[in-house]
């Protein structure tokens, strides 16, 4: 990768943070607006976001054990095979309070590289995360050069979600997922085709007609907020 192409890279990544951000913020944001009489029709639907977060009501997994705060791995058992993912737990993690979560999947990097790419991904949301109160769960491709396989990856993904609400307290309605290069293109189609399962997620680098193709919104339960950021 040129200079040009890494300083554009890190740009889209601090565009795709502040969407992030926002979007955590709204779920934070005290209810200390002037509610309107009457809710104006453009927004009226299903996908509105009001001041104190999504329309949807607090889902928390409350699940326990998982340690606190840090960086580390974890490795689980999934679709024949022991899976390693890499977590970032903020320094305020409180286990009372369920706590957003991010995704984050790399590009494809070459053959080996997945897992290193999980861990830099990790770590370059780490100090977002820690200062704004979330999760981050990074996850490695399976692919033979270093990219994704949607019907062996998605299904681990459901795995580690699994687990991750089971050994810490999600707030399962604020869920997002960021995917940068290869992993932009089939988290389009993850977040299509489960939309209901997530709150938000955002794109750099990656196009919707690299994977999903252009009927896969038709197929979406519900419209989903969605930041693309390429060039």
């Amino acid at each position: 990768m040129n200079l040009l192409s890494q300083i554009m890279s890190k740009i889209n990544l601090i565009f795709i943070q502040k969407f992030m951000l926002g979007l955590l913020t709204m779920y934070f944001m005290p209810m200390t607006a002037i509610a309107l009489p009457d809710i104006p029709s453009f927004m009226d639907c299903a996908d509105i976001i009001y001041n104190s977060g999504f329309q949807n009501d607090s889902q928390a997994s409350n699940g326990s054990g998982g340690s606190y705060p840090g960086s580390f791995s974890r490795t689980i058992f999934s679709q024949g095979q022991n899976r390693t993912f890499y977590i970032s737990i903020p320094p305020n993690y409180n286990p009372q309070i369920a706590t957003p979560m991010m995704i984050a999947w790399h590009g494809a990097g070459g053959a080996g590289t997945a897992p290193a790419a999980a861990q830099s991904m990790r770590n370059y949301w780490k100090p977002t995360a820690d200062a704004n109160n979330f999760i981050v769960i990074a996850q490695a491709a399976t692919g033979s050069s270093g990219g994704w396989v949607p019907n062996t990856d998605f299904p681990i993904l459901s795995d580690i979600l699994n687990d991750m609400e089971n050994r810490y307290n999600i707030e399962k309605t604020r869920i997002y997922g960021h995917g940068f290069s290869a992993g932009g293109h089939v988290m389009h189609t993850l977040m299509l085709y489960n939309a209901n399962e997530f709150a938000a997620y955002a794109v750099s680098a990656g196009v919707l007609e690299a994977h999903a193709g252009t009927s896969a919104p038709a197929n979406a339960a519900r419209i989903i907020p969605v930041y693309v950021s390429i060039g």
